[in-house]
């Protein structure tokens, strides 16, 4: 078996260290994965990798990225063996409608890469199936759970833009070019005083001491004003208490509009933990509400397994100080793939 797990389709999706991605959300079949290494709204990756029963368990993958304007598309079946860069020419179809009869793909072992214009999101999102058809039959690649998955895609995405955002507002500004002072204007010559005629003897002649010239007033340099001191950007916040902070924020907001089984009580200590952070989160409090808004558009409500852990994790964020909640969020990441390879391996 070629195809040996997710981390290859990973590396075939999205070029880069493997170390340098983290899990950002399992859906279902789906992980959705955030490459720490790539700057920019689009760091990240959805992949389901799956057996299928109806062909021996051949396992299979499909990896989505999304890129500006486009959606990349890679697809792994074990039992493919294409050549490095080989250009294939196959019919694409989602579940049985044609889409395009001549797509073309670049094949690597057991991956098939390719890019199709964004406008076709709404038909693949609403797809069960992808097909290729080629001439000696169909290669099947079930979609199932891919509207919740891509919706994490966005979010996930949406995160990193607003990291790289966050990254250009603090940058330290590059600092002035010093500032040379103008030399003083040169001194004025000491008056010249006449030579003494030598005595007649043959002693060397001894000079007559000269008092020191008094410079005038216009030869003394004017004082060079104190350079002022550079302006302070504020101190920024680190990225365990901003990312804290923002997930108190989608909270809130999401609390307003959204069915989630919450106290009075929880809504108030929720509102003053985030107002006792607020002064600190000043100088990104800006691109965080945008970053929340545009989270929010994406997927208004939680839902299902979404909802149940907002639910959950509310008393523990109200509880934690944003150090142990971070820590928390952070375990449970980790632990998040070896538990589904638990349940998919009793």
């Amino acid at each position: 078996m070629r195809l040996t797990g997710a981390a290859l389709l990973f590396l075939a999706a999205a070029p880069g260290e493997a170390a340098n991605r983290k899990l950002f959300e399992k859906i279902g079949k789906w992980e959705v994965e955030r490459d720490f290494a790539v700057e920019g709204p689009h760091a990240c990756l959805a992949a389901k990798l799956y057996k299928d029963k109806s062909d021996e368990d051949a396992e299979n993958a499909i990896v989505l990225k999304r890129e500006e304007g486009a959606i990349v598309i890679s697809l792994g079946y074990e039992n493919w063996g294409w050549d490095k860069k080989e250009e294939v020419e196959v019919a694409f179809l989602l579940d049985k409608r044609m889409v395009l009869k001549d797509s073309k793909w670049t094949g690597d072992d057991t991956i098939l890469v390719t890019s199709f214009p964004d406008k076709i999101l709404p038909d693949l999102v609403g797809a069960k199936k992808i097909v290729l058809r080629f001439s000696d039959g169909d290669a099947d690649f079930d979609l199932a759970g891919l509207p919740d998955a891509y919706d994490a895609l966005k979010r996930c995405d949406a995160a990193a833009s607003v990291a790289a955002d966050l990254g250009r507002a603090v940058a330290p500004a590059p600092a002035p070019a010093p500032q040379i002072a103008a030399a003083p204007p040169a001194a004025a010559p000491a008056p010249q005083v006449a030579a003494v005629p030598p005595a007649a003897t043959t002693q060397a002649a001894v000079p007559l001491p000269v008092a020191p010239a008094t410079p005038s007033a216009a030869a003394v340099p004017a004082a060079q004003p104190a350079p002022s001191a550079a302006p302070v950007s504020p101190a920024l916040p680190n990225k365990e208490r901003i990312a804290v902070y923002f997930f108190g924020s989608m909270v809130q907001e999401a609390l307003k509009t959204c069915d989630i089984r919450s106290t009075g009580k929880q809504r108030m200590d929720l509102d003053a933990k985030l107002a006792s952070m607020k002064a600190e989160m000043a100088p990104v409090e800006a691109e965080i509400r945008q970053s929340v808004k545009e989270a929010l558009a994406a997927k208004p409500c939680p839902g299902g397994a979404d909802l149940a852990k907002v639910e959950r994790t509310l008393q523990n964020f109200i509880d934690k100080s944003p150090e142990a909640f971070a820590a928390q969020m952070e375990t449970e990441a980790a632990a998040a793939p070896k538990e589904a390879a638990a349940g998919a391996n009793p």
